[in-house]
């Protein structure tokens, strides 16, 4: 009998990679791990529970835009969270405009 090994989880640097190569479970890999994370973040940076999914949306669909741009020197979920605030600094903005 051949035991199975199961393979390891990647890591965000090759989920990243794998997206740039069109692998869209790379992509739903990335959102499962860190659209929490980024929930939180917007939170408690001040975000409204009602907009907070819309920000986190948002976010992420800027962080795959610029996927290209992620170095890897900070972590993929410290990047998206750096996206975050931005988008939650333009969300005021645009409110306040």
């Amino acid at each position: 009998m051949v035991a199975m090994r199961l393979s390891e989880p990647l890591d965000d640097a090759s989920l990243a990679a794998a997206w740039r190569a069109g692998d869209e479970g790379a992509a739903a890999e990335i959102v499962r791990r860190h659209a929490g994370a980024v929930a939180r973040f917007l939170y408690s940076a001040g975000a409204g529970r009602s907009e907070v999914d819309d920000l986190v949306q948002e976010a992420l669909f800027r962080g795959f835009r610029r996927m290209d741009s992620w170095r890897g020197e900070a972590s993929l979920r410290t990047w998206l969270c750096c996206i975050a605030g931005n988008v939650l600094k333009d969300e005021h903005r645009r409110r306040k405009g």
